[in-house]
């Protein structure tokens, strides 16, 4: 049965490569993220990563359109509120990932979009059905790994 309303079709336009190129850029690097944490210091590699994308977002803003505030306090104290909001999200990062394998922070990314939720939620942000039934499946999927991974550990046990 045809669950679209009637006219509707999938359709893969500039919001889903976005979506999609975005996904990609993640993926790229939490696996570059786990190749080199494990082997250089997470402050430097952190500094290292927000200057890279701050470059980039200040030389791609113009080809997108997006003008410069002017320079006043407040603008200031917000780039800075988030510049450092970021460092420290990123030394996170760069820290857990030397601690924990790729696959066990990939789970942990992926439960990203889930806080976004629950936090825009508690913002106020009416949350969609289709957001809820994928803050669903990837909460199923986290459920379904733990679940797994403790019947390996149980059976490994048994084995012994």
């Amino acid at each position: 049965a045809n669950m679209l309303p009637h006219g509707a079709g999938l359709k893969f336009g500039h919001g889903e490569a976005f979506a999609l190129s975005a996904t990609l850029a993640v993926a790229t690097e939490i696996v570059l993220i786990a190749q080199f944490a494990p082997r250089v210091d997470p402050r430097r590699l952190a500094v290292l990563e927000c200057c890279a994308v701050s470059g980039l977002a200040v030389t791609l803003a113009p080809e997108f359109g997006q003008q410069f505030p002017p320079l006043h306090p407040f603008w200031l104290s917000c780039a800075l509120f988030l510049g450092a909001a970021s460092a420290f999200l990123q030394v996170s990062s760069n820290w857990a990932m030397r601690k924990l394998s790729g696959h066990r922070a990939v789970l942990i990314y992926a439960t990203e979009p889930v806080w976004a939720a629950l936090f825009g939620a508690a913002a106020g942000e009416r949350i969609g059905a289709s957001a809820v039934v994928g803050a669903s499946l990837i909460m199923c999927a986290l459920l379904l790994n733990a679940v797994t991974q403790m019947l390996n550990r149980s059976g490994s046990r048994n084995s012994a």
